[in-house]
């Protein structure tokens, strides 16, 4: 009698995020991660509040040399107060995006080199229309023209409907042996 091998799981290999770029664009900024692996990278997208983040398992932050590193990015346009990369654990790689009234819009794309985050803050996606200046406005120091407060979105319940198929698992023969 021939005894079934063990099926083992590989571990799953850990994709190396190299460096990480920011480069202004006209819409915002666009965020690169890095890899030579980016369009094999899986996401986990979610939202709090303001803050935009993603969650990259199976990702590590490493230079080269092998050494970990951190990306912050204070302000770096308007509406946006921060954007982080950092290691969370031994192998997950955190992205966040904090608006600074509202949540940042972001974009995913796969580039030649890694993972893009194309990032515009509300403001710059929902800009009020100019309201032409009357001569009396023209004639008031900047300090007595009325600002405008922004409008205070509240925060909208979403439902979400999963559907999905349960996977079953069926050993129909089992041996041991001591």
């Amino acid at each position: 009698m021939q005894l079934p091998t063990p099926q083992t799981t590989p571990a799953p290999t850990i994709t190396q995020i190299t460096g990480v770029k920011a480069n202004p664009t006209e819409k915002g900024v666009e965020v690169i991660l890095q890899t030579t692996q980016g369009e094999k990278l899986q996401l986990i997208n979610r939202s709090a509040g303001n803050n935009f983040i993603t969650d990259i398992p199976n990702t590590q932050l490493s230079l080269p040399s092998g050494e970990g590193f951190t990306f912050r990015s204070e302000k770096p346009l308007a509406g946006i107060i921060q954007i982080t990369v950092i290691n969370i654990d031994a192998n997950t790689v955190r992205v966040t995006v904090v608006g600074e009234k509202a949540l940042p819009t972001v974009e995913l794309f796969d580039d030649n080199a890694g993972l893009v985050f194309a990032v515009a803050s509300a403001a710059t996606t929902t800009q009020p229309p100019q309201q032409p200046q009357t001569p009396e406005d023209q004639q008031k120091p900047a300090s007595e023209t009325p600002q405008q407060e922004p409008s205070v979105q509240q925060d909208q319940p979403i439902e979400l409907v999963v559907t999905g198929e349960q996977d079953t698992y069926n050993v129909p023969e089992t041996s041991t042996a001591n």
